[in-house]
């Protein structure tokens, strides 16, 4: 881990409970499908693990790569 992205990683980490989720039902069974991040919920994580306004952007863009990085092993699957 290079520590340049050690604040990202946490602030993904407090993001876990945050996963959008749809339902995707058949006749015989119903799949749990992620989305993505609430991002919604990013700003107000970002304050109270007290980030400065300043990094946001680059902290969000780092979340975004990780959030992709997340959906297409998923999704491959």
């Amino acid at each position: 881990m290079f520590p340049e992205n050690w604040k990202a990683l946490q602030v993904f980490l407090a993001l876990a409970t945050q996963w959008r989720m749809v339902g995707v039902s058949t006749m015989t069974t119903v799949r749990l499908i992620q989305t993505g991040i609430d991002y919604a919920a990013i700003v107000p994580v970002l304050r109270l693990l007290r980030v400065k306004p300043a990094r946001h952007a680059a902290l969000f863009r780092k979340l975004q790569a990780m959030e992709q990085a997340v959906l297409d092993v998923v999704h491959a699957s």
